[in-house]
């Protein structure tokens, strides 16, 4: 059986992978290797990073100084994020809706560039230059990410 849970006890049995590393291979299995892993029994908030991502979010819109950290918290804001992206589909193969893998990647990133570790735009610009150089497929997938940048973004961040 497929699931979440069934993957990340089974990861979490090699010697140095935590519940945060069983995700992200619960993640790639579903994403890059198309196993279809039930992901509805996953929260997000026994992983540090989504966590705060997703206090900062309900801080902003509370308008508070401090808020504890409650798991109900931590939910609210992803349901909030799923709704806000309903409609949307999971990259690369864009076969299902937006889900709780992409919430935390929100989360995570939305904490890294809060924080100013992560510029918007990052991924986006360091993809095209690793492009740069590897034959004609690369070239026009650089063309492509080219197209979706302002020539300051690339010269910003490259």
């Amino acid at each position: 059986d497929f699931t979440f849970a069934n993957i990340s006890e089974r990861v979490q049995q090699w010697p140095l992978f935590g519940p945060w590393i069983a995700f992200k291979v619960a993640d790639m299995l579903e994403r890059c290797a198309q196993y279809p892993i039930d992901f509805s029994n996953c929260e997000l908030s026994m992983y540090s990073e989504p966590t705060k991502g997703a206090l900062l979010i309900a801080q902003q819109e509370m308008d508070v100084l401090f808020m504890p950290e409650t798991l109900s918290l931590v939910v609210d804001v992803c349901q909030e994020l799923l709704q806000i992206h309903e409609g949307r589909r999971a990259p690369p193969t864009y076969d299902r809706p937006i889900n709780i893998q992409e919430i935390e990647t929100i989360l995570c990133k939305f904490k890294s560039h809060w924080y100013g570790h992560y510029p918007l735009g990052k991924d986006t610009v360091e993809v095209y230059h690793a492009l740069q150089g590897y034959g004609t497929l690369a070239d026009k997938m650089s063309k492509a990410l080219y197209d979706m940048m302002s020539t300051k973004e690339v010269t910003t961040y490259g």
